[in-house]
């Protein structure tokens, strides 16, 4: 039997999702720092800090 190829091995769709998931985790973890961003740089718009998610 012929060994499959890396794009549908375990190790490839655990890597995918792992790099996926960190663009949600990255919002999750700064998002709640967003006031005290806010208070740090009172000159700058909130919708600027607000695009530090994004």
């Amino acid at each position: 039997m012929q060994k499959s190829n890396f794009h549908s091995s375990l190790s490839f769709k655990s890597a995918l999702l792992s790099i996926s998931l960190l663009t949600i985790l990255a919002g999750a973890g700064v998002a709640p720092g967003i006031n005290k961003i806010a208070e740090a740089w009172p000159q700058v718009n909130l919708t600027m800090i607000k695009l530090i998610v994004s």
